[in-house]
């Protein structure tokens, strides 16, 4: 397929970090909801969250 990859390896809180900042191609995400709502999950993708990790937008 012409992939070239390379996994990085780091400390919880340096990932964390990195990933918020977006100094990333892929990254590792996970989310469950703490409460009966739709807007628990889509708030994920508006470019104004706290929770927009995946840099949607920005």
């Amino acid at each position: 397929m012409g992939i070239d990859l390379t996994i990085q390896q780091q400390d919880w809180n340096v990932f964390l970090q990195e990933r918020k900042q977006g100094n990333f191609d892929f990254a590792r995400e996970g989310w469950i909801a703490d409460f009966n709502d739709p807007i628990n999950m889509l708030e994920m993708w508006t470019t104004v969250s706290g929770n927009n990790d995946c840099q949607f937008g920005r």
